[in-house]
Formats: structure tokens, sequence, C-alpha cells
């Protein structure tokens, strides 16, 4: 509540959480999902991870009812209502925030609906991605490339192209795919990214470290993260 009172801007609040089993160990995907949500404890930290993963654990949020009414409040559909909800509240201008210290003890066990319903399964996050990203995107008026030509890459390579964002080119370090096309996109080197300005750059690459080892990359050639690029997964 003190937060929500500091910052008018804010439309919701989460807390830094502690993932937990009564039955065996936390994996370490829940744990790495845990450091992530935890560090995400600033506004822009979190806007520039928004389509990494859901970037609020639900039921440790407190929301501002102006803000929840101001998007239409959560939808129904075949995808994670949550996270929907994150993006809209972002894409309308509202600020979230996951606030210290730990506050919330989330329990994981086999039968959560995040491990057994659809809705929840990885591949219907990623329809909401491209649909804010593209909708971001054109309204900016954007040429776009992609970092990425594995399996999520060109997943949302796709996705974009049915929101009318064509992607120009695929970024990969993999020697054997540079100079090919994959579903009739031209992949290039890292080293031939032009200069940032009318293009904007996608990072959809998920293996561990890949992340930060591209932000490092662009920055040190003059890309800032959110005008000229986005991180996704």
């Amino acid at each position: 509540m003190a937060s929500l009172e500091a910052d008018t801007r804010l439309g919701a609040v989460g807390t830094q959480v502690e993932i937990f089993r009564e039955d065996r160990p936390v994996s370490p995907n829940m744990r790495a999902y845990e450091r992530w949500l935890n560090s995400l404890t600033t506004p822009d930290r979190l806007f520039t991870d928004r389509f990494v993963e859901s970037p609020l654990c639900h039921p440790s949020v407190t929301l501002r009812r102006a803000a929840l009414e101001a998007v239409g409040g959560w939808e129904d559909g075949d995808f994670p209502e949550d996270y929907q909800l994150w993006l809209k509240l972002l894409h309308a201008g509202w600020r979230l925030q996951a606030v210290e210290p730990v506050l919330f003890r989330w329990r994981d066990h086999d039968g959560r609906l995040t491990r057994t319903d659809p809705r929840y399964a990885a591949k219907a996050f990623l329809p909401l991605k491209a649909r804010f990203l593209a909708e971001g995107l054109r309204a900016r008026g954007r040429r776009v490339g992609l970092w990425g030509a594995g399996q999520v890459g060109l997943a949302l390579s796709r996705l974009l192209r049915e929101h009318d964002l064509p992607v120009e080119f695929l970024v990969e370090v993999n020697p054997r795919k540079i100079g090919q096309r994959i579903d009739g996109v031209k992949v290039i080197a890292p080293e031939s990214l032009e200069s940032p300005g009318a293009l904007h750059l996608i990072a959809a690459v998920g293996s561990p470290g890949a992340r930060e080892e591209i932000r490092a990359f662009l920055r040190e050639r003059g890309w800032v993260e959110g005008p000229d690029f986005t991180c996704a997964a």
C-alpha cells in the first residue's frame, strides 16, 4: 500500500517470493524463476523483462482498482489471464513492481494448474508476447529483426507475421545457420547488424546466460534496451 500511495503511476505491486515444495526439493528451473522474479524490484527493470516470463506472482499482488478498471480487468480465454493483465497494464502506461522483501511463500506441487492446464503451458504465453510486441512496434513504425533462429525465435517470428509485423532477418551465432534462409528469412551474424536507428531488434534466445551476453554485445555497440532492442523468451 505504501508503494502504491507513493507512486500514482503504479498499477499493481507484487512482492518477492519464496517457492517451496512439501514432497521434494524445488526444481532448478523454479529456483531460477524465483531469482528472476525477485530481481524485478524497480518498475524499469520489470518493464524491460516483461516479455521474458510473467513478471509478478499473481497471489502476491495488490492492484490499484482504477488501473484494473481502466484496462477492462481480467479476461477469460486460452491464455494465462494474469500474464495478459500485466501486459495490458504495461501497454496502457501503468507501472508494475515487485516490492521487497519476501512476503509470500509460494507452494509448488504437481497438481497446480500451472502444470496441468493448457492455458498456462509455455506455448500459451508466446501468442500474448507476439501480440503486445507487435502492437507496440507497429505504433512506432519500426522495422524488426530477431536474434535467435531456435525453436522460440522461429515460433515468435511466425506469430509476429500473423500480426502484420514481418521479421526482416534472423541473427545467429551458429556458423552453420549464417547465410541460410530459414522460414524465408535471411540469417546473419551478430557482427553484420546495422547501427541502431530505424530498426528494432527482438532478442529471443532462452539458453542460460545467453540473454545477458546478447545485452552486453548490443550495449557495447550503442544499442539501448527499450528504444533499440527488447528481450523475449
